[in-house]
């Protein structure tokens, strides 16, 4: 195929699967220089910087062909796992937080506007330029892009926050992406995830888009009950592991 024989097959799956391609869908419109898409056989991969999501019949060639840059991070069903294992050394968890297994299982969670069970009073607001003060350095970048962030401020500090920075709104596709949803932990257990998780889906929905987006590891358990509460639902699944190219292995 042509790129753009490529592309075209890239956004024909990612329409039918966007819930696991939302952030790869996000990249193609806002960091094209960097995105990349390869399809062989109908089995497609799209990178952007050290992130690959493959999807389709397992193919050695598509892996085979990623650039040997240190740590790449991969995202599959699970039946690439075997080949993965074989191609690359190094094995890692994208999300330390869960130790259980040798890789993350994220579930791919969408809410619709008429789903959306929406909290009638919050204690979150939207966060402020005068707020950057009070969070991280990715947080400041989160809270300057799409729909910013919303958090619970108090005594000058952030007990809890969520964000929204990427929006994709245009006649092919209209949603958000939920990340970094965070209570400080001498907080949780007292509703305030759910607070701001609900309070970032309504600010969303205020910027017009139809869905939105987030993953969610499998074993938080309690993320997941929140986010099912405010009427997201489970509509796929993505695998991941950080790794590096085994270079000792020759494809034959």
């Amino acid at each position: 195929m042509s790129l753009s024989e490529d592309l075209n097959f890239f956004l024909k799956i990612a329409k039918n699967n966007l819930s696991r391609f939302c952030f790869m869908v996000w990249d193609y419109y806002f960091t094209p220089k960097i995105f990349q898409v390869e399809v062989i056989d109908s089995t497609l991969r799209c990178t952007y910087g050290q992130h690959n999501l493959i999807f389709g019949k397992i193919n050695s060639d598509i892996i085979d062909n990623l650039d040997d840059k240190g740590d790449i991070v991969i995202s599959f069903d699970l039946d690439w796992l075997p080949l993965i294992q074989q191609k690359f050394t190094d094995l890692r968890l994208l999300d330390s937080s869960w130790q259980d297994n040798d890789y993350n299982t994220f579930y791919c969670m969408e809410l619709s506007r008429d789903n959306f069970q929406k909290k009638e009073v919050h204690s979150a607001r939207r966060l402020l330029h005068e707020d950057e003060e009070l969070v991280t350095l990715n947080r400041k970048i989160h809270l300057n892009s799409g729909v910013g962030g919303v958090g619970i401020v108090e005594n000058n500090s952030i007990n809890a926050c969520a964000f929204a920075p990427h929006v994709v709104n245009n006649e092919d596709f209209s949603f958000s992406i939920i990340r970094d949803v965070w209570t400080r932990p001498s907080f949780r257990g007292r509703g305030l995830g759910y607070d701001v998780s609900s309070k970032i889906c309504e600010a969303s929905f205020e910027e017009d888009v139809d869905r939105i987006f987030l993953w969610v590891e499998e074993q938080n358990k309690v993320a997941i009950k929140i986010y099912e509460k405010i009427g997201f639902k489970v509509t796929d699944k993505a695998h991941s592991v950080i790794g590096k190219k085994n270079k000792s292995y020759t494809h034959k």
